[in-house]
This record gives structure tokens, sequence and C-alpha cells, in this order.
């Protein structure tokens, strides 16, 4: 389990981005994904919808990823 801290975008009713919101939320790691180049970078699934398709095709936000490792003997 990971936990991400960024931003996501606010999109109006014709798919334009009109500002950003801060977005934190727990997360599962769950595809390596061939998409993916270069590091420091992944791949959120958004969904489906009008919202889900503007957000990943705008998404390029910077962030921090927190992965939560459970400690030995615990």
């Amino acid at each position: 389990m990971a936990f991400l801290s960024s931003r996501r975008p606010v999109i109006d009713n014709k798919g334009k981005v009109t500002g950003w919101i801060p977005m934190n939320r727990f997360v599962f790691p769950q595809d390596s994904g061939s998409a993916i180049r270069g590091t420091g970078r992944v791949d959120m699934f958004w969904g489906h919808g009008e919202y889900a398709r503007a957000a990943a095709n705008t998404m390029k936000e910077p962030g921090k990823l927190y992965f939560l490792i459970k400690k030995p003997g615990t």
C-alpha cells in the first residue's frame, strides 16, 4: 500500500481544465506498465467516464508517493 499526495484537475463540462485541487489518497501499486518511462513516474487508473478520460489525458503533476511497509517482527 502507498499514500499519494499530488493535485488533480478540475474539469468543466467541455473537458477543459479550469484549475487544480489537492489530491491525497491511499493507492495500491498493481502494475509496472510498459508506458511508464523513466524514474519517478507512476501511472494512475482514473476509472471510467468523461472526467476519468480528461483527467488521465492532462495529469502530469508532480507529487509524492510514500510506500507503507510493515516493520519486521510486528
